[in-house]
């Protein structure tokens, strides 16, 4: 069999010059503009403010692997989704008392039935639904951050931004550069 350039010579020649060149530059934009919106990562579904139900997990899941390989800190704020790109900046907001808490996506799940997103105890807590369990809240994507790119797709661990992240609480930046562990200043009882 021909290779494909050999293919595409012959397809071209069905074609007058202005036909080929039309059908070429239709096809490339489809092309592009495919590439363009979806991301290796995923591609988010969230458009405006969603309603999902949160329950949130900690001690018991503390330093263990999540799934982008970093290992869990219930004093950061980050959530786990089963379908969200790792790296997906969150801001989920409890309608009842209208708090709202921004988290990274850095694992899967949840896969207890009817709920959407689990979050840290730092999140939960931040929330006040630490003692309901899950609650629903409202959620809108605000922002990516890329080291969950590279970390997801090459294995490496992120390394901690050195300029201001989209983060607005000087809390959540240290909270979600300090991944693999908590410092003494993140942990609050």
């Amino acid at each position: 069999m021909g290779s494909w350039l050999q293919w595409l010579a012959g397809w071209i020649r069905r074609y007058t010059p202005q036909e080929a060149l039309i059908l070429l530059a239709w096809g490339g934009a489809l092309w592009f503009a495919g590439c363009a919106t979806t991301s290796q990562y995923g591609q988010s579904h969230l458009h405006g403010e969603t309603p999902m139900m949160a329950s949130w997990y900690g001690r018991e899941q503390e330093h263990h692997l999540t799934a982008c390989g970093a290992r869990f800190d219930m004093y950061a704020f980050t959530a786990a989704h089963r379908t969200l790109p790792l790296g997906t900046i969150l801001e989920v907001r409890n309608p009842a008392n209208d708090k709202s808490v921004r988290v990274t996506i850095i694992d899967r799940g949840p896969y207890a039935h009817g709920r959407d997103l689990d979050l840290s105890y730092a999140a939960a807590r931040d929330l006040e639904i630490l003692t309901q369990g899950v609650a629903r809240v409202y959620v809108s994507e605000v922002g990516h951050d890329s080291r969950y790119d590279h970390y997801w797709k090459e294995g490496v661990e992120p390394k901690p931004d050195t300029d201001k992240t989209p983060h607005s609480a000087a809390k959540e930046h240290a909270s979600v550069a300090s991944i693999d562990a908590p410092s003494p200043a993140s942990v609050v009882r």
